[in-house]
């Protein structure tokens, strides 16, 4: 008999919220730093095979263990587990008090005595023992984009590349539209070489559109409530959620959909009837 799936707590919704809400402050910033860097330098500090849709062939956890590592925070989660946390309120514990002063955190990661400044000293340059600074640049590019994907798609990237792997098209395209970059995942690949075998020339032209970046942000304060209605859904609770119970939820208690207008109740109910729709 399946495992019954636990109910959302208010606290875990309450995270989903301010994580969404801080990733979208930050995104920005985190995603623009690399693009600081003059094309010359980073080709310098970059090794040949740099690149990270390879990540995406990993399941997302374990993409986020290796973020975590990267950052130095496993052994914390390592010893609160040992503690008897369970481990998504260990994740929640850590990941909170890391959105409380991100500058303490980022200070803490990276401060050194001395920064590295020739390419070579940066090649050289590892952070707790082990990643390079293009690793920390791979990994923060790939995991922001899996939560963007998660965001937009209530999937993660890693799993539409596990669909594109098992045959389902319509994934190869979302995912291209996340990051590009996942063209060069083997599973892509793959898919790629047998179209050119079969000659399909539809496929290809379908590629060439969905490669043109189009960067057009949706409403950006309706983010928190999108991934709330994702996770709602994938507990098959969302089609017993009334009218009333969704206002309760969502404009009373989280505050993610706008109090506004005339009848806002019935405005959240036909936002929430197309979001189902366009899923």
């Amino acid at each position: 008999m399946p495992e019954k799936q636990k109910a959302l707590e208010p606290d875990h919704l309450a995270f989903l919220k301010n994580g969404v809400q801080f990733i979208q402050q930050n995104e920005d910033t985190m995603l623009g730093q690399g693009s600081l860097i003059p094309l010359e330098r980073l080709q310098a500090i970059c090794e040949d095979d740099f690149s990270w849709a390879h990540f995406y062939e990993l399941s997302a956890k374990q993409h986020l263990i290796l973020l975590f590592s990267s950052y130095g925070l496993l052994p914390a989660l390592i010893e609160s587990v040992n503690m008897g946390v369970d481990i998504n309120q260990a994740i929640i514990n850590l990941v909170t008090k890391v959105q409380k002063d991100p500058d303490a955190f980022l200070n803490e990661v990276f401060g050194q005595e001395k920064e590295p400044e020739t390419p070579e000293e940066i090649k050289s340059f590892r952070i707790n023992g082990l990643y390079s600074l293009p690793d920390i640049i791979a990994l923060g590019h790939s995991v922001m984009s899996q939560m963007t994907a998660l965001r937009k798609y209530g999937k993660t990237l890693s799993e539409l590349v596990d669909d594109v792997r098992r045959g389902k098209d319509d994934s190869f395209w979302l995912a291209i539209q996340i990051d590009p970059t996942v063209i060069s995942c083997s599973v892509f690949s793959r898919r790629m070489s047998l179209a050119a075998i079969k000659n399909d020339l539809a496929f290809f032209e379908i590629l060439g559109n969905k490669v043109k970046i189009k960067r057009k942000k949706e409403k950006s304060e309706l983010e928190p409530l999108r991934v709330m209605l994702h996770a709602f859904n994938e507990l098959k609770v969302l089609d017993n959620l009334s009218q009333d119970a969704a206002a309760k939820l969502f404009i009373d208690d989280l505050q993610v959909y706008s109090n506004d207008g005339d009848d806002p109740e019935r405005s959240l109910h036909k936002f929430i009837y197309r979001w189902k729709k366009s899923i």
